[in-house]
């Protein structure tokens, strides 16, 4: 199988568009001499198709060309047969949006007596760019990392890779998009908690004493890092 190079890309992304489709390749029976048929490779037969006639999204099929590189000239192979006369290509516009990174624990955390600062997780990005077919972009939500708190007792700092995913938190096929980020850095603050125990001094006082008042509090233990 020969694979088909796809001539004037660049012409498609400047239209917002991409190809969706498997890379193409074809299946050439030549005719020539011995020794010219010896020196054919995949190296030295091209199948060039040009796609800058492509406009609009859709299927599309193409015509190819074969050309030979080295000393091999067009007029010492003949092509007996291929195995598509037709390059087909699927294309879809290309859609670009920004999507919020965000921080899954699981059910893990800290250790008893430690306190993770959650809500003020310092992330060095906090969104992320992506890029890709239309289908695929419009399933695509967030940009989930998974962190897990479990012996944690110190601040955390790392690196890690996110996955792609829609509004529920399922992974999406992400194969054909592109990211301005490979990775997030996070850092989170885990602080060891000690509990004080409150206690309330009544100063008796306008008839009232410590023995006609009764005392209610929200909290009875202050947790203090």
């Amino acid at each position: 199988e020969i694979p088909v190079v796809l001539q004037n890309k660049n012409i498609l992304t400047e239209r917002g568009l991409m190809i969706v489709s498997e890379d193409p390749k074809v299946t050439l029976v030549l005719k020539s001499d011995r020794t010219i048929l010896n020196d054919l490779n995949e190296a030295n037969i091209n199948v060039i198709t040009n796609v800058a006639n492509i406009e609009n999204p859709g299927t599309h099929k193409l015509t190819n060309e074969i050309f030979y590189t080295g000393k091999i000239t067009d007029n010492e192979v003949s092509v007996q047969s291929s195995s598509t006369d037709l390059i087909t290509l699927k294309v879809e516009n290309r859609i670009r949006k920004v999507i919020p990174v965000v921080i899954d624990y699981g059910n893990t955390a800290v250790p008893e007596g430690y306190i993770a600062d959650l809500k003020n997780a310092e992330l060095d990005y906090t969104n992320i760019e992506v890029s890709g077919p239309e289908s695929v972009m419009d399933q695509i939500e967030k940009a989930v990392i998974k962190v897990d708190l479990t012996n944690q007792t110190n601040i955390l700092v790392g690196e890690y890779q996110y996955t792609l995913c829609n509004e529920a938190g399922e992974p999406v096929n992400a194969e054909k998009v592109t990211t301005n980020a490979d990775k997030v850095s996070l850092m989170l603050k885990v602080q060891r908690v000690k509990e004080i125990a409150l206690k309330v001094n009544i100063i008796g006082g306008g008839g009232a004493t410590e023995q006609t008042s009764t005392i209610l509090m929200d909290h009875e233990v202050l947790q203090i890092s």
